[in-house]
């Protein structure tokens, strides 16, 4: 049995097209993490780290180079700043007719006959039509400095704020990323049910050792006694990508996240979670799975 961990490439349906060509029989399995935790995480890594170093290195044009992390953040837009832009930008995304939906169905909704089949399934059923937000909601590359339409306003507003044109697929995307429905759509669109298997994240600190013998299970595997064992050792690969075979105890990893509050306001967090709640819910009802989330 072999596999490969590869959630950088999940968002785009041109994969799941050839990998339905190349692969018949594929075991699939799609691990869930709480969309907002899962955006904040990544504004810090793919955004906030990247960033600081590369102005400590004096790359930028009027900031001086080798000074403490502190002192750049003054530099950074704040999480918010970049969520609120963002969410403007899905909501014009996702509304019936939008520009978004009427590329995909013009890129997509002829060939393959698989894909024309789910865009006449779905009609029939009454449910939106398929989005490739990662190819079609973000827009294309604007200037050195803007990047991308959705922020355009925070450059203007605060020009001495730095965004990288590095990772932007990810930067721009911090909410689309954890919008799980929309790439695992195209997926069950493309494979039998049965052989996708959607995990939450929370399922995995199950001591008892059984979320991760379903999981086996699913693969294929036979039972494995002490799986108990290993989960309340702790984690694996947490806290900045320490290795796949370093373990990061739960009480580390409970004091990080105690001191780590997600920094956004509660008014624009209910905004949010608002937003993202029904997606979720066509999630969970797709894939059979309900997440405390």
């Amino acid at each position: 049995m072999s596999g490969e961990a590869s959630p950088g490439y999940l968002p785009y349906p041109d994969v799941v097209t050839d990998m339905r060509r190349r692969m018949k029989t594929p075991r699939i399995l799609m691990i869930g993490r709480d969309p907002v935790e899962r955006a904040y995480s990544s504004y810090k890594y793919n955004y906030v780290d990247p960033t600081i170093q590369y102005l400590s290195k004096g790359q930028h044009e009027g900031i001086k180079k080798g000074e403490s992390d502190e002192f750049y953040h003054q530099y950074l837009f704040s999480f918010e700043d970049m969520m609120r832009a963002e969410l403007a930008v899905l909501k014009e995304c996702f509304a019936p007719g939008s520009t978004a939906e009427k590329q995909t169905r013009r890129k997509w909704g002829q060939q393959p006959k698989w894909v024309s089949n789910e865009y006449a399934r779905r009609e029939k059923a009454g449910l939106p039509p398929l989005i490739d937000l990662d190819g079609f909601c973000y827009g294309p590359f604007v200037s050195k400095k803007v990047i991308r339409k959705q922020w355009m306003n925070l450059v203007a507003e605060q020009p001495d704020k730095v965004i990288v044109n590095r990772n932007v697929h990810l930067t721009q995307a911090f909410i689309g990323r954890s919008l799980y429905l929309f790439p695992l759509e195209w997926w069950y669109a493309a494979f039998p049910k049965d052989h996708i298997y959607f995990v939450c994240t929370e399922e995995l600190e199950d001591f008892s050792g059984e979320s991760m013998n379903n999981v086996g299970s699913f693969l294929g595997l036979p039972r494995y006694d002490n799986f108990s064992e290993v989960v309340k050792a702790g984690a694996f690969n947490v806290g900045g990508h320490h290795g796949y075979d370093n373990e990061i105890s739960w009480d580390k990893i409970e004091k990080e996240q105690a001191k780590d509050e997600i920094p956004l306001s509660g008014e624009f967090r209910k905004e949010l979670e608002d937003f993202i709640q029904p997606y979720n819910e066509r999630l969970f009802e797709m894939t059979g799975r309900r997440c405390q989330w």
